[in-house]
């Protein structure tokens, strides 16, 4: 009989061990539990999206201050956030309107008539979503809480296919197109995020001559402040706008596009600091950035910001001014010169 009610103990501790070991499983480190409900919040993307405030700011005792951000009103957004920064034309027919302290905590966000944000877009670690991806995360845990990576994307008409080396990720969640853009210099990191309604993309203006003008502009208002968010994220001074040697890089964005070439030497042998010379603006050190096809300013950062070379240049430290041209052609084919420099701004 003592046999018999030791070997039931034994078969009850062993069952209890195991029930315990499929109840608590590592999940990206942390513990979490398999139950449904659970599992649901950790396993799987919330469909709210959260910002919280700079911790540098926070004392380390207080718990930090968020709000839900997509589809959330400018109004809540600006009670916590302060007053926007800038507005700039975009291709969705709406504008981007940007939050920053000197280009610190960065984001844009872009709303729709009722100013409701239909669009987020951060590159400092302010935006988390489901409170554990965000800046710094590895590509490994994105895809892993993401799910199915999109492998193409309706804008418009037009249906457009992600390359398989592509340096960042694409999600469709609800009615929310997220994508996470990698750092390949800081193994593969999250660097960026961008959030935007399908729906927004899917009706995405084909044609850049629609309000060409107010678009030019704000594609350039956009890389000047991207540019400067990521300096500043990286222990660098901004750089000051230089209308300037703006004009002198649009007019090479115009030559390419008008010319069908895409280079740094036009097609009458001249050099970025030959056309910088020649418009009159002094400098002691130069540098340009050329880009091409992306559709908008910010696919143009980040895929620069991959490039060892281009990186170099953004993260220059001893530049002062800033000069962006943008030019598309019969195509609807943006071209992008950036003109960065030390010396006057004119």
């Amino acid at each position: 009989m003592k046999k018999l009610k030791f070997l039931f103990k034994s078969i009850f501790l062993i069952g209890l061990l195991y029930f315990a070991s499929q109840m608590i499983t590592w999940h990206d480190g942390r513990l979490a539990f398999r139950d449904a409900r659970l599992n649901e919040i950790t396993q799987t993307i919330s469909s709210r999206f959260s910002l919280s405030q700079d911790a540098s700011d926070r004392q380390a005792e207080e718990t930090p201050a968020q709000t839900h951000l997509y589809n959330e009103s400018r109004q809540v957004i600006e009670e916590t956030f302060g007053e926007a920064i800038n507005e700039s034309a975009n291709r969705y027919g709406l504008t981007w309107t940007s939050y920053h302290d000197d280009f610190r905590n960065f984001m844009m966000v872009m709303y729709d008539e009722n100013d409701i944000a239909q669009g987020i877009y951060t590159n400092q670690d302010t935006l988390h979503i489901d409170d554990t991806l965000g800046i710094g995360s590895s590509k490994a845990s994105v895809r892993n809480q993401m799910g199915t990576r999109q492998e193409s994307f309706q804008r418009g008409s037009r249906r457009y296919r992600i390359q398989p080396d592509a340096n960042y990720d694409l999600f469709l969640h609800d009615d929310q197109l997220i994508t996470f853009f990698y750092d390949v210099h800081a193994e593969d990191t999250v660097t960026a995020i961008q959030i935007i309604n399908q729906e927004l993309e899917v009706l995405h203006a084909d044609d850049f001559r629609q309000n060409q003008t107010a678009v030019l502009s704000g594609l350039r208002t956009q890389l000047f402040e991207l540019t400067n968010a990521t300096r500043v994220k990286f222990g660098l001074e901004p750089l000051e706008f230089s209308a300037a040697t703006s004009e002198t890089a649009r007019k090479h964005s115009q030559d390419m596009a008008e010319n069908r070439y895409f280079d740094h030497i036009a097609l009458d042998g001249s050099s970025p600091f030959d056309r910088m010379q020649e418009d009159g603006i002094s400098f002691t050190a130069a540098g340009e950035n050329l880009a091409f096809g992306q559709a908008s300013s910010i696919y143009a950062h980040q895929g620069l910001m991959n490039s060892e070379g281009h990186r170099a240049t953004i993260l220059t430290e001893g530049y002062d001014y800033l000069g962006i041209g943008i030019a598309i052609d019969t195509s609807e084919q943006p071209y992008y010169t950036t003109l960065y420099h030390r010396g006057s701004a004119s």
